[in-house]
């Protein structure tokens, strides 16, 4: 499935697995004895939102408080935390500031905190406030600061202005880090996206490839397999050996998999998607290029998961002699919206399933190893690469193959007349 999304192309539409745990919220309606985090601000929703990127857009702004509380330059009150029906439902780090309007109300732009212990705790404190917003001062026993206190309710016009840029509030990245972004429901399966996305940075990956770049160390306490991912059959032999048979039963009928180019069908390994797992995971997907860009927790039960990839200006692809032809054109396609001719030595066109190194030629090879198809490298040095390191002759082409693409345009503009 591919569809538009902002100017880029999205794939990898998926449902949901029935291996998804999430963890447990307490439910009792008491004074949390938590500490809030110094100097926080506090803003009472009273909507309920299921997408992420809504409720951090509705508490974002715009709010009625003192210029000297939202203070622009020093960052005073840096932490913000959304409340719904006595219990925070998110934390947010503020990073900047914004304001004030033309109503004299403030916003704020910030990315979401992990693991806040907040989150999740009831604040009866808070319920009975006069207004919307609550400023905590010295972080006494999440006590309200008293002299500072400022409570006006939000206005809740649909038509009102909110702070001029979205922002990541998962996984924020500097910009040109990022090459592929990840849009995700259920924990499993945005995880389950992150590693497709790190195919598509490298198309040649194998397993092996991938427990390397997901350590099974770095995420799970468990031992009971060595491996953060494997193949889906040997799963689905472990579970016949063990008589397992809801396993069987799921395995037989998931598609809670990706396949690799060698046919593999990938699969996590038993992780119970804890509140600390998840994250991890993302940090580590960061480190790779690949960012989370939304998150929605579905909880077990609610419907079907589902992830999408989507394709960022700066995404760049690996190429190695391990790819197919058919690979290299497809992730050239899917890059640069453009064709690729891939030829034999002798000059006949090169069968989809051959593999780059065995259409090489050592006398026509000067380099060894493997490069990045990027953006801005120019159609002549692509085709130069391609001939210096695997000897194989290409040929950049227009996106509908019509005619070939001009020597000094950017693989970016080369599907383009």
């Amino acid at each position: 499935m591919k569809v538009e999304k902002e100017g880029a192309a999205i794939s990898g539409l998926k449902g949901a697995p029935a291996e998804i745990h999430v963890e447990n919220i307490p439910q009792e309606e008491e004074e949390s004895t938590v500490n809030f985090k110094p100097k926080s601000v506090i803003f009472k929703i009273t909507e309920f939102f299921q997408d992420p990127q809504q409720l951090y857009d509705r508490t974002r702004g715009w709010w009625k408080m003192s210029a000297a509380k939202a203070n622009i330059e020093t960052l005073e009150y840096a932490y913000s935390y959304a409340a719904r029906e006595r219990k925070i439902v998110a934390c947010y780090h503020i990073t900047k500031w914004l304001g004030p309007n033309e109503d004299g109300r403030f916003g704020f732009e910030g990315y979401l905190e992990f693991n806040d212990p907040m989150v999740g705790q009831p604040v009866d404190k808070i319920a009975h406030a006069r207004g919307g917003v609550v400023f905590y001062g010295d972080n006494i026993m999440g006590t309200p600061a008293t002299e500072e206190s400022e409570v006006v309710e939000q206005p809740t016009s649909t038509h009102e202005e909110k702070p001029t840029e979205k922002k990541n509030i998962i996984t924020p990245m500097n910009e040109g880090e990022s090459k592929i972004k990840v849009h995700g429901k259920a924990k499993g399966w945005t995880a389950l996206g992150i590693a497709d996305a790190y195919t598509k940075i490298h198309p040649s990956a194998t397993l092996e490839d991938l427990n390397k770049a997901f350590p099974r160390e770095l995420f799970a306490s468990t031992k009971t397999y060595k491996e953060s991912l494997i193949d889906k059959k040997v799963y689905l032999e472990k579970a016949t050996a063990e008589g397992d048979e809801r396993t069987i039963e799921w395995l037989n009928t998931t598609d809670w998999f990706f396949t690799l180019e060698d046919g593999t069908e990938v699969i996590w390994y038993k992780i119970t998607w804890s509140e600390g797992i998840f994250p991890k995971i993302v940090e580590q997907a960061k480190s790779l290029g690949i960012e989370v860009a939304s998150f929605e927790n579905i909880g077990r039960g609610k419907g079907r998961g589902e992830y999408e990839i989507e394709y960022l200006p700066d995404y760049s692809f690996h190429v190695d002699g391990r790819m197919t032809v058919n690979t290299l054109q497809r992730q050239f396609r899917e890059a640069f919206n453009a064709g690729l001719r891939v030829y034999e030595p002798s000059g006949k066109k090169a069968h989809p399933n051959a593999i780059l190194a065995k259409l090489r030629t050592t006398s026509d090879a000067t380099e060894v190893g493997e490069f990045e198809a990027k953006n801005d490298m120019k159609v002549m040095d692509f085709e130069y690469k391609m001939k210096s390191i695997f000897g194989i002759n290409v040929q950049v082409a227009l996106a509908d193959d019509s005619k070939l693409s001009k020597d000094d345009s950017m693989l970016k503009d080369a599907g383009r007349i």
